[in-house]
């Protein structure tokens, strides 16, 4: 098993034939070729084992971002570019590599441990297409049957060992609610992830990556010293933020489809012994929520958005 601890022109055509069914009254879905409908939800699964691709239908997806959450934290949520994935069971997350022994099309990314032979991803409001990756615990060949608002792969075979296999469900009308993925006992559990969302909601991404610094319990003129991969940035000095509280802010210019790893360290003042002072990582903030972290460090894109808070400690021990 591999969950072991560390072991591991068709656009225009779509468009008058709904907006003619509407007209009619009648609930009529148009698929692409390869795909499955029915109402008004439509499964591809034509990916395969292979990479995701960037349109699902008509829609341009987005993939997920890096989850900082620590490998092997107990999971009920997933942050997504347009709002959390809810679960309906508990799920472990893993890494490829770490926690998860294999996967495919070379995806290195975080899974999310399923122990059970079901779960339901409750989706955020406005998705209209969404896709996943499953593959089993055990290495080898299991049926996987995901279901969307009514709409269903049926069962298709995925391999255990290096298998992970991608299913993907857009809308022709309403937004998507939910989507269930159910394997069958013998595959000793499973993990769903790489994921990828699109919403009728136009998502703008900024070029630039903003990463703060705030310090409780800290004052104007503490440096804050960041890196990008091991390449060392100019130190800011914290200064008060719209709430008075000693913050500073590092903006990175990432080139599109790239990802940096930005890691950050407060220091003393030069009047503040180390040996009875010190600077403590509480959490780090997201537009999705808030998360315990590992360590001070972060991965970037264009538009990600981090606050990593610290707190000034006096450990009371005596000069």
């Amino acid at each position: 098993m591999k969950s072991l601890l560390h072991g591991r022109g068709l656009a225009s055509l779509i468009r008058f034939a709904l907006t003619s069914a509407l007209l009619l009254g009648v609930t009529l879905a148009v698929a692409l070729p390869g795909a499955l409908a029915t109402g008004t939800i439509v499964y591809d699964g034509s990916p395969g084992t292979g990479a995701p691709p960037a349109m699902l239908g008509t829609y341009t997806m987005t993939p997920f971002g890096a989850d900082m959450r620590a490998v092997f934290d107990d999971v009920s949520t997933v942050p997504g570019p347009t709002g959390d994935l809810t679960l309906s069971v508990t799920a472990n997350h893993r890494m490829i590599g770490d926690g998860w022994a294999t996967w495919s099309h070379g995806y290195a990314g975080s899974v999310y441990f399923v122990a059970g032979d079901t779960v339901t991803i409750t989706l955020p409001p406005n998705t209209y297409a969404f896709y996943l990756y499953a593959e089993s615990n055990s290495f080898s060949a299991h049926p996987f049957t995901v279901v969307a608002d009514g709409m269903s792969s049926g069962p298709v075979m995925v391999e255990g060992n290096a298998g992970a296999t991608y299913f993907g469900f857009y809308s022709m009308a309403g937004p998507i609610a939910s989507v269930t993925v159910t394997t069958e006992s013998g595959a000793n559990g499973f993990a769903v992830g790489e994921f990828g969302i699109a919403s009728n909601v136009p998502v703008t991404t900024s070029p630039r990556a903003d990463v703060a610094a705030i310090i409780y319990g800290g004052w104007s003129g503490m440096p804050v010293s960041a890196w990008v991969g091991g390449t060392m940035q100019p130190v800011l000095m914290t200064a008060p933020n719209h709430e008075g509280y000693a913050s500073v802010l590092f903006t990175f210019w990432p080139p599109a489809g790239q990802t940096w790893q930005v890691s950050v360290a407060p220091g003393l003042p030069a009047d503040l012994d180390p040996e009875r002072w010190e600077i403590e990582l509480l959490w780090i903030e997201t537009p999705a929520g808030f998360m315990t972290p590992t360590s001070a460090t972060v991965v970037v894109q264009q538009g990600s958005q981090y606050v990593l808070h610290y707190q000034l400690i006096d450990k009371g021990v005596a000069p």
